[in-house]
């Protein structure tokens, strides 16, 4: 169906369990942007409860800043004392 923009409004504190498959999850709150999706011209509303497939975006970070983290980290402490 495409994607909406939002915002993480909630999530739970601690994982729970699907009761069918057992597998753990968190229930997350998204605040949406628009209420409705748009396909092939046709309005589908987006009610409470319903089940999705969320990508959360936690930040912008390069692999290069991952691969010095270490030698960063070991730098700063390096020139400090204990």
């Amino acid at each position: 169906f495409g994607g909406i923009e939002g915002k993480v409004s909630n999530i739970t504190a601690d994982s729970l369990v699907d009761q069918k498959t057992g597998e753990p999850y968190y229930q997350v709150r998204v605040a949406t942007e628009k209420s409705t999706l748009v396909r092939d011209g046709k309005a589908y509303s987006i009610i409470p409860g319903m089940i999705c497939s969320v990508d959360i975006k936690t930040g912008r970070k390069t692999i290069l800043s991952y691969l010095l983290k270490p030698i960063n980290k070991a730098r700063q402490e390096a020139m400090s004392e204990r």
